[in-house]
């Protein structure tokens, strides 16, 4: 049981670390002191665009790494 829940642990960290380093920042440093700001946040693509699924994914991997650390700390 600990090496599954040890494998899953893995998978998710892997998952989060992926997904955090592949999301685009969302200021745009120096740029954004002008108030000029080129993103589109209402429109019918919302929650469909590349960010939108990374954040997702984040949090599912995030989800899923503590529920699988606290049943591995219970268990072993």
């Amino acid at each position: 049981m600990s090496t599954l829940l040890s494998v899953i642990l893995a998978i998710a960290s892997i998952v989060i670390i992926i997904s955090v380093v592949m999301q685009e920042p969302d200021t745009s440093g120096l740029g954004a002191l002008d108030g000029s700001s080129n993103e589109a946040s209402w429109g019918a693509s919302r929650g469909a665009s590349q960010d939108d699924v990374l954040k997702r994914l984040t949090i599912i991997g995030a989800i899923v790494f503590f529920i699988a650390a606290i049943v591995l700390a219970v268990v072993s």
